[in-house]
């Protein structure tokens, strides 16, 4: 197994890594803020509804664009990385 000891392929793989994990985060604020929308409608006077269902659609939306965002990243690490190609190498 070949692991990379350069510092800058190691920061690089670090990066690609954590990636996602912002993008998750940002969706996971952005549905917060629904909770919290729908806490001060239900606490003030406030009607709130309507932003309050826009803010969830919205997050909802992103969320399943993060989604397909990681999928089309991981079909094209997996393609450019060839798993498939060392895969059938290794059994013959």
């Amino acid at each position: 197994m070949f692991f990379a000891t350069d510092i800058a392929t190691v920061s690089h793989g670090i990066q690609l890594a954590v990636a996602p994990v912002f993008l998750l985060t940002a969706v996971a604020g952005m549905i917060g803020l629904t909770i919290k929308a729908l806490f001060l409608g239900q606490t003030t006077e406030f009607q709130i509804l309507r932003t309050a269902t826009i803010l969830f659609l919205s997050g909802i939306s992103f969320f399943l664009l993060a989604l397909l965002c990681f999928l089309a990243e991981t079909l094209i690490a997996t393609r450019v990385l060839k798993f498939g190609h060392l895969l059938h190498a290794g059994t013959t």
